[in-house]
């Protein structure tokens, strides 16, 4: 990185402006004030005013802190009050480090709760196992009844082949649904790809209705290919 060089202008007028005066501190009871002085962009000196509130308090350092707070100042700080000051110093608050220990750590911890046994029995409320109940009889009374999957009528559904990988459900269902009411529209697909494998499946509400799209729409053109319906489950 190449040193910044000045100018000999800017040198001049540095020169020429005047120096600043040094920050004062006002100590009175239960009040500091703070005046500082800085130059702005035009080159011409503010005043800053800072009242700080204060309170007495004592504290705890170490005794190469203390002797640090009474060496005489230097430089621009030649002649100030010792300790910190604000013109030139943030002082924080003062952070205490506690170090504990893992075992002190856990016996501060509150501890769980542990009851005596969680296993419950969904039948009677007992301490053991829903399937290691000693009460099946009453398991069996309580156990609500098994839902099957309800069985689906193929003798109204019909098989579509010869389809275009563009041919979607909405179309399907509204070429069918001149034959009767379509329940349901199923395009087979391949799992790899997600594209039609060329057939598909179409349930309708009543056998006729399904009998009727066989005879109407088997060997009719559809989005540039020849249907070929016929039922799914031959008699």
């Amino acid at each position: 990185m190449a040193a910044q060089t000045s100018r000999w202008g800017d040198e001049v007028e540095q020169q020429d402006l005047p120096k600043l005066p040094r920050p004062k501190t006002v100590v009175e009871e239960g009040k500091k004030t703070v005046i500082s002085y800085s130059r702005n962009d035009e080159g011409k000196i503010e005043k800053k005013t800072q009242v700080f509130r204060t309170e007495v308090r004592k504290e705890m350092i170490s005794e190469a802190a203390a002797a640090r707070r009474t060496w005489t100042k230097f430089g621009e700080a030649k002649g100030q009050p010792a300790g910190p000051s604000p013109a030139t110093t943030s002082v924080g608050e003062d952070v205490f480090l506690e170090l504990k220990s893992s075992k002190q750590l856990e016996e501060a911890e509150p501890q769980p709760v542990i009851s005596e046994s969680t296993t419950k029995c969904r039948n009677c409320g007992g301490d053991h196992f829903t399937f290691k109940c000693p009460n099946p009889q009453r398991m069996t009374e309580t156990a609500p009844p098994v839902q099957t999957k309800p069985q689906h009528d193929d003798s109204t559904t019909v098989r579509v082949s010869n389809l275009s990988d563009d041919t979607d459900e909405q179309s399907l269902r509204k070429l069918f649904s001149t034959c009767g009411y379509v329940n349901r529209v199923f395009i087979v697909t391949d799992r790899v790809t997600g594209r039609s494998r060329g057939f598909a499946y179409v349930s309708f509400s009543r056998r006729d209705e399904a009998q009727k799209a066989v005879e109407k729409l088997n060997g009719q053109g559809f989005d540039y290919t020849i249907l070929r319906v016929e039922f799914s489950q031959r008699d």
